[in-house]
């Protein structure tokens, strides 16, 4: 049998000041002086019913498909992963998106939580429940099994890619100003996109 995929200690490291940033930019991109990114980009808006200081924004995500990588091989047989080196991405024909969802303390995708705090990594059913509003309310877990292992790291993966595509169709100008006014040291806007994608070649 082989061994539980485990989140690399340099992808935590980096993943840990990428998402950092990233929650600051989305914070920021609500505020653009000529109206709501996020709300430019797809993402729907939604308040909790009686905590007016607490709201979520929800996409449905479609990705083009992973590069695939090479199989896993199982330990000391020298046969491969059962697991297909692909992640089955939806927006294809016939297909619906992945949800994604961003709050300020970190973002949902497909059934993985990124949590901007030390960039905790966990997996949850792949549909959010309706009442997730803060962090204490997310139900996540870390994998115990290999299979569960293999679907964090290619949802990490899309997760990555997703995010980096989103900066992509960001004004560069507009991200630069967003980080000067950030008080901690920043990746560049320049950079931001190609670190995210950096990143998702990392877990490979």
């Amino acid at each position: 049998m082989g061994s539980i995929w485990r989140v690399p200690p340099s992808v935590i490291r980096e993943g840990k000041l990428l998402l950092d940033q990233q929650c600051w930019c989305w914070g920021q991109d609500i505020r653009h002086p000529d109206g709501n990114l996020l709300l430019t980009h797809g993402f729907v808006r939604e308040r909790h019913e009686s905590d007016k200081d607490l709201s979520r924004y929800r996409i449905e995500v479609s990705l083009p498909p992973l590069v695939p990588r090479d199989p896993l091989p199982i330990m000391g047989e020298g046969k491969t992963h059962p697991l297909t080196p692909f992640l089955p991405l939806s927006g294809g024909e016939g297909a619906g998106g992945r949800e994604g969802v961003l709050w300020a303390f970190g973002l949902f995708y497909d059934g993985l939580w990124l949590l901007r705090q030390d960039f905790k990594i966990r997996l949850a059913a792949s549909e959010l429940p309706p009442d997730i509003w803060t962090v204490r309310d997310a139900k996540i877990h870390y994998p115990a099994t290999e299979d569960e292992g293999e679907q964090l790291r290619e949802k990490l993966r899309t997760a990555c890619l997703w995010i980096a595509e989103y900066e992509d169709n960001i004004p560069r100008a507009w991200r630069a100003e967003t980080l000067r006014r950030w008080d901690k040291k920043s990746i560049s806007a320049a950079e931001q996109a190609a670190r995210w994608r950096s990143l998702e070649e990392a877990i490979r």
